[in-house]
């Protein structure tokens, strides 16, 4: 006999400003258990360090985790000169001391100028990445380092913010797959100096609303009165298109069946698109093909989804 899942079927995102110091999965599990939400993931962990937008994808929702991150982000970061470290941040050991005077105002913004554009990156050694199947933290932590493929990368938009005392306060907008820690190593190495970040906030990520809600909200409240926090799936991903299907069509779509394309949809639509029916209810996802739309991934008719 299968064990029944526990929890409530909940189709929702929420957008969750996560505290320093609380792993991505820790905040997760903190907000699944405080809706008592059946399915939960998250699109796109930060660090424990590093603190800010956190997008909480629930039930159906996670099923569009592959669309979550891949537009810029946006991050907000404090580096302090004179101690570089293994892990490019305040957690890691020293590798590298440099007494000399911290780089200048001029310095720093020519360093801004200098590293906005189309570029190529290393990873660094303390990285989700997996080499044969294990996370390059992992080998980091026994000692071993590995050779890393230069990525692309572009950063739209960095810009100084404050500079005094020793450290620096940035604002980033950059492409998937920037490590903010290695930026921040180039930066200061541009500059003749080394560098670690004390403070990593994430402020943005194209396609996903900005209005965030603490961790602490979910610390005392009932359930129910949780749901107003969870946002509809229509409000992130706007670079899905939507498609509105008859109550007719959402019966055959609900059991994995192509349906025609509705008419005025257009007819040149590329990748993925939310299906949605009369009542603006997300159905799932499908793609456009010869015979019409054909279902990718199917919501659950009976989840709650908020309106």
């Amino acid at each position: 006999m299968s064990r029944r899942r526990r929890g409530d079927d909940i189709c929702g995102l929420v957008i969750l400003d996560k505290p320093p110091g609380v792993s991505s999965n820790q905040a997760l599990q903190q907000v699944r258990r405080a809706l008592n939400a059946r399915k939960a993931g998250h699109g796109g962990s930060l660090d424990p360090l590093a603190e800010g937008l956190l997008p909480i994808l629930l039930g159906d929702a996670t099923k569009l985790s592959a669309y979550s991150l891949e537009g810029d982000k946006t991050y907000e970061f404090v580096m302090e000169f004179g101690r570089r470290t293994s892990t490019g941040d305040r957690d890691g050991e020293t590798v590298e001391i440099n007494t000399g005077p911290a780089p200048s105002a001029a310095e720093l913004a020519a360093a801004a100028v200098h590293f906005q554009g189309a570029q190529q990156q290393i990873p660094p050694m303390y990285s989700a990445l997996k080499r044969q199947g294990k996370p390059l933290y992992e080998l980091a932590r026994a000692g071993r380092e590995v050779e890393r493929s230069a990525r692309d990368i572009h950063v739209y938009e960095l810009v100084v913010l404050e500079h005094a005392g020793g450290q620096a306060r940035l604002r980033a907008r950059v492409s998937k797959g920037t490590y903010i820690r290695t930026l921040a190593e180039d930066i200061a190495a541009y500059c003749e100096h080394c560098a670690h970040v004390i403070r990593l906030r994430r402020t943005a990520v194209a396609g996903l609303p900005e209005q965030m809600c603490r961790l602490q909200a979910f610390e005392d409240a009932q359930a129910e009165s949780l749901k107003a926090l969870v946002m509809p799936v229509q409000k992130g991903w706007p670079h899905l298109p939507r498609v509105t299907i008859s109550p007719e069509d959402a019966v055959d779509f609900g059991h994995g069946r192509t349906v025609a394309m509705p008419p005025g949809s257009p007819s040149d639509m590329q990748g993925a698109a939310l299906v949605l029916n009369h009542a603006q209810r997300v159905l799932g996802t499908a793609r456009l093909g010869p015979q019409g739309l054909a279902p990718e991934r199917v919501f659950s008719s009976t989840a709650w989804q908020p309106h």
